[in-house]
């Protein structure tokens, strides 16, 4: 089972590198969505609310200096993007944001009312901040309750950055996603404690149970699955994550890992929304940080269709999977890849079709982002001239930065004489 994260009795604890890196997302992230939902010219407010269901004692040390914890990021963010954004408009947009921090042990809750109050939040503890001292699991139907009481369409955003793999639901997920059309939830899963765990045990078909999995390894138990496959590790890792995100009920998800330098403690930084574009904005985060996320599989589409595995059936390959860094050669790679994965699919469509069609169809299934699909379809246009981009009006693009949602997206007719599909 998982173990005790933090000891809170000395004060802040010592941040690990790989917890950084994910403070760092969890930043990046709520800013750019501030910018993102801030874009209207006449909007005068922006309303939200924050839930992180396990936010610590709200400060940290790394190499002898605090650093902020989750709770202080969020606040931070909202502030900031708040300036930030009413640097540029005409009409003065205001931030009514309200956040919950629900934390369950009591040192880092004390530990983390004391920091809100040194940071200068103090005053709003009890009217924008609301503290409350137990676990997510028991007051996550109450907190969805008190959001839709403010929003009929639920915009919030749900940190669950558990330690371990087994503090939140999937039941709850998916209350969260069904009952908040606007949510989107950042969800930790520690896919390595996991796995290590696992046996055929009866306690470990009990965890499976819990987590809504009894049969992700299709009958095979774990000792066969370690002695038949050659890296039965990733593979255990290829069939969680797919019965992950089916379990948890939402149309869009990214599936990158944090890697833990310190061995087998890779587990995933899980981004679950309704919409195409929460899902891209995440994805573009990680390639705007590259820092320590990866993803073990393909540049294009298709990602879990590696050499290594098979995600969809679950059956194993010959090769190596590959280690996907989202940096440079990364870029240049994927662009490739799509070129080649986007051509089949509008070669397999007669009439041809829409850029986001295409797009919402099958961003689950890479780590490339939108920018990324047109500067491949660029390349596919005007460098091949295979297909062809054709605006609502009839007028062709003839750069990625033009590309529209309703383009059409189809076959040229000399096409043929380049490539068959």
């Amino acid at each position: 089972m998982a173990k005790k994260h933090y000891d809170y009795s000395n004060g802040p604890p010592e941040l690990e590198a790989h917890s950084k890196a994910k403070h760092e997302v969890y930043r990046a992230y709520l800013k750019r969505y501030f910018q993102k939902a801030s874009l209207t010219p006449q909007q005068d407010r922006l309303r939200l609310t924050i839930v992180d269901g396990f936010s610590g004692c709200g400060s940290y040390r790394v190499q002898g200096q605090i650093v902020s914890g989750s709770p202080l990021i969020c606040l931070e963010a909202a502030r900031e993007a708040e300036f930030e954004v009413n640097q540029d408009r005409a009409k003065p947009i205001r931030f009514e944001i309200e956040f919950i921090f629900v934390e369950k042990d009591k040192n880092a809750f004390g530990m983390l009312n004391s920091t809100l109050k040194e940071r200068g939040f103090g005053d709003e503890i009890g009217k924008s901040i609301h503290l409350k001292l137990a676990e997510f699991e028991t007051i996550c139907n109450d907190a969805v309750t008190r959001i839709l009481e403010k929003s009929r369409t639920g915009r919030s955003i749900f940190i669950l950055d558990q330690y371990g793999y087994a503090k939140v639901p999937f039941a709850q997920i998916r209350h969260i996603l069904t009952a908040l059309p606007k949510a989107e939830i950042i969800l930790t899963f520690g896919v390595d404690s996991l796995i290590n765990y696992l046996s055929d045990s009866k306690a470990s078909a009990q965890i499976l149970n819990r987590l809504e999995l009894p049969e992700i390894f299709r009958g095979r138990t774990i000792d066969d699955i370690k002695k038949s496959e050659p890296e039965w590790r990733f593979f255990m890792q290829s069939q969680l994550y797919r019965g992950l995100a089916n379990c948890s009920g939402a149309a869009y998800d990214t599936p990158f890992f944090i890697r833990n330098t310190n061995g087998h403690g890779d587990y995933w930084l899980v981004h679950l929304s309704q919409h195409a574009t929460a899902r891209n904005e995440m994805t573009e985060v990680h390639w705007a940080l590259h820092n320590h996320f990866v993803h073990y599989g393909k540049p294009g589409l298709d990602m879990f269709l590696m050499p290594g595995f098979d995600y969809q059936t679950g059956g194993s390959r010959s090769g190596q999977h590959e280690l996907f860094l989202f940096d440079s050669g990364a870029r240049e790679r994927s662009i490739k890849a799509l070129m080649d994965d986007l051509a089949r699919r509008i070669h397999a469509s007669d009439d041809g079709i829409l850029f986001d069609a295409l797009f919402v169809s099958t961003c689950n299934t890479t780590p490339a982002t939108k920018e990324l699909y047109k500067a491949a379809l660029e390349k596919l246009a005007v460098g091949q001239r295979e297909i062809e981009i054709v605006g609502e009006g009839g007028e062709r693009r003839r750069s990625a930065n033009a590309i529209q949602a309703g383009d059409i997206l189809r076959v040229t007719r000399q096409a043929d004489f380049f490539i068959n599909r």
